[in-house]
């Protein structure tokens, strides 16, 4: 997992310099929509709550964000048509299944759909209307890290372009950020071999978990 949070610098920093290529994509057609549905799981999810935290307000948009579970079968914003809707679906994968049949749904009530993922050729990246490719790779692991950073970063450009607000100094204050996660990421180490007992804690508290589990 170290290699992948240790390769967010050159990550990060490359989505920054190909800004323009990456979103080069979008259409015009999806500039300045009423409503935006951004649907994910697991480390997407997290990463769409904190783009629509970053950025509701100042759009002045609704963003509403749901798991690919709850908006199928709970949900009724893919199922109401209009035209002023937007659907963004984030995996980097590419293959969720659940995410596959929301872009189907929105296809069948004539809503848009913007898929962003690491994979090109993956089926979501197909499915849908319009794909961003997210440059981050693979990352084969459970806790996803650059995969995390990765869509906060190019999800917020994005929706930054739809409408039509100037990312300058956004990417100035990223670049910023960017240039200081290797000497973080130290600290951070740094702290955990100096804070070990949390070691014990934490599987103390697995067990606690574990034992609550198998109760019936």
């Amino acid at each position: 997992m170290w290699t992948y949070i240790d390769e967010q610098k050159d990550v990060l920093t490359n989505i920054l310099n190909q800004e323009e290529k990456i979103l080069s994509s979008l259409p015009d057609a999806f500039i300045n929509k009423k409503e935006i549905i951004i649907t994910a799981s697991g480390s997407s999810l997290n990463a769409a709550m904190l783009v629509k935290t970053m950025l509701e307000k100042e759009i002045g948009c609704l963003i509403q964000v749901e798991t690919p579970f709850q908006l199928r079968y709970y949900s009724p914003l893919l199922h109401l048509p209009h035209k002023h809707k937007l659907l963004i679906v984030l995996s980097q994968t590419g293959k969720s299944i659940g995410t596959l049949e929301c872009l189907q749904i929105a296809k069948n009530n004539y809503i848009p759909t913007i898929a962003i993922t690491a994979d090109n050729k993956s089926p979501i990246a197909i499915q849908a209307d319009t794909h961003i490719n997210m440059p981050c790779g693979k990352e084969p692991v459970g806790p996803k890290t650059k995969g995390f950073t990765a869509t906060v970063l190019t999800l917020h450009l994005m929706i930054m372009k739809l409408f039509q607000l100037s990312s300058q100094s956004i990417i100035k204050e990223y670049h910023q950020s960017i240039n200081e996660l290797p000497q973080n990421i130290q600290h951070a180490k740094k702290w955990c071999e100096e804070h070990n007992e949390w070691e014990s804690k934490s599987n103390e508290y697995c067990w606690i978990w574990n034992q609550l589990s198998n109760c019936t």
